[in-house]
């Protein structure tokens, strides 16, 4: 799995600036929307919400998975707030089929 883009808001970054968080949010749907839409470009539609990867839970999650080859390729927008802390990440994995 490789972690394509990451950002972690501490909580007093936080409570002191309420906008980052949306900034933040909005630019990570942003960045996943245009990978959603150039893996698409390269490999077809993915494949039905039911089939995606789950590559991990947090509070927040949502995936996109392509069948490529022998291979699920998925693109994961991950978020966990812990703490009061917000971690964003965009994930990518192609796991092999059995």
């Amino acid at each position: 799995m490789y972690v394509l883009a990451s950002d972690l808001i501490d909580a007093e970054t936080r409570a002191e600036y309420p906008l980052l968080q949306k900034w933040a949010v909005a630019r990570f749907r942003g960045i996943a929307a245009t990978l959603i839409s150039r893996i698409s470009g390269r490999f077809g539609r993915p494949l039905p919400l039911e089939e995606s990867l789950a590559l991990s839970s947090g509070d927040s999650e949502r995936s996109s998975t392509w069948l490529v080859s022998s291979r699920l390729l998925g693109l994961q927008e991950y978020a966990l707030l812990g703490d009061a802390d917000l971690e964003l990440q965009l994930r990518l994995a192609a796991v092999e089929l059995s």
